[in-house]
């Protein structure tokens, strides 16, 4: 089994025990169309969160199927990155569709020497500082696990 099918699995047992969530949150490793669509497809509903990969699917943008680099290019050049005082980031958020489905992403990066980070949300009434604030606790919950 790979881990993309043995993820639904997980999040299917956690629905069958009845297990509250509002939210998917999810590394780069496993944010992909399939998810994004068993997401928007289960009769629970919760969201998807989660980083993704700057990679060159095609996404839909009213500016055409481009990549998120290039989508990323043309948010850049037409000023609409923006920084965050409390968080000491920059950021851009746009919404797209993949595959059929609408998400927003949100690319962003700590000062200048680093890259830009994707966001991934299906959630397209979050805002840059909520979706950051949720997936951070990702981390926190990952680092209560590991020390244990």
């Amino acid at each position: 089994m790979g881990k993309d099918e043995k993820l639904i699995e997980l999040v299917k047992a956690a629905i069958w025990y009845r297990i509250p969530s509002d939210y998917l949150l999810v590394d780069s490793w496993f944010t992909n169309t399939g998810l994004v669509d068993f997401v928007y497809n289960c009769h629970k509903k919760f969201h998807l969160l989660g980083m993704a990969k700057m990679g060159n699917t095609k996404l839909f943008h009213p500016w055409g199927d481009l990549s998120a680099k290039a989508i990323l290019g043309k948010l850049s050049s037409s000023k609409q990155t923006r920084f965050s005082r409390r968080y000491r980031i920059h950021y851009a958020m746009t919404d797209v569709k993949l595959g059929i489905r609408q998400v927003r992403l949100f690319f962003c990066r700590r000062g200048k020497a680093e890259g830009w980070r994707i966001l991934l949300i299906t959630d397209t009434s979050v805002d840059f500082m909520r979706a950051y604030e949720i997936y951070a606790m990702h981390w926190a919950i990952e680092v209560f696990f590991c020390q244990q």
